[in-house]
């Protein structure tokens, strides 16, 4: 484990625990709350709720915009550009890409032959990238009727917010149920708080 790892758990994790340790004293404040004025902290959770939609927020990342127009404006200065990038992208991969050096890089964490595995696997995915990107080049540049023609079958706008509707919509069941029994909702957050207090409580204190 290097030094920053060491640092950061010795400072993540006694924090998290005292987080953890304060959080569960409030929750077994809000039990009692619930025990002894159910509906007065009915009230308070109430006038704290929010409820934030992600549909809106969502509208204008999930619109489509066509850039079709000007890649077809300026087809052959984008094919050339494939082609260029492509090209140069495929000779350094068959000329200077190693596995077995990238293997014996991390060779002290990972097996040297599933790194040497995924490594050769990457290779040829990127070998084979790059193989479709010149044919794009070389069409964009020499017959790009055709390629808008691919283009208008294959392509589709799929968005999240149709198949969202449910994730967004507000699911209330345990607060009806909470509603409905404040004083079993109350002892089962005093009880389940100090469950996490005491074993915290002795993890905290039993090293001072």
């Amino acid at each position: 484990m290097t030094l920053f790892q060491t640092t950061l758990l010795q400072l993540l994790l006694p924090t998290l625990v005292i987080f953890l340790f304060i959080g569960s004293i409030f929750a077994i404040l809000i039990g009692a709350g619930l025990v002894l004025r159910g509906k007065a902290m009915f009230g308070v959770f109430g006038s704290l709720n929010r409820w934030v939609s992600t549909r809106e927020g969502m509208e204008k990342v999930d619109a489509s915009y066509n850039i079709e127009r000007i890649m077809h404006r300026q087809h052959r200065l984008l094919g050339a550009a494939f082609l260029a990038l492509a090209a140069l992208s495929l000779v350094v991969l068959v000329a200077k890409f190693d596995a077995a050096v990238l293997a014996s890089i991390f060779a002290r964490r990972f097996p040297s032959i599933a790194v040497e595995l995924v490594a050769e696997s990457l290779k040829w995915i990127l070998i084979i990238g790059d193989v479709l990107a010149i044919v794009v080049g070389a069409t964009l540049i020499l017959i790009p009727d055709v390629l808008a023609k691919v283009e208008a079958r294959m392509n589709k706008s799929y968005s999240p917010r149709a198949y969202g509707n449910d994730m967004d919509s507000m699911h209330l069941t345990l607060d009806k149920w909470a509603q409905a029994r404040p004083r079993t909702a109350g002892w089962i957050i005093i009880v389940l708080g100090a469950w996490v207090v005491v074993n915290l409580g002795v993890l905290i204190f039993g090293r001072l």
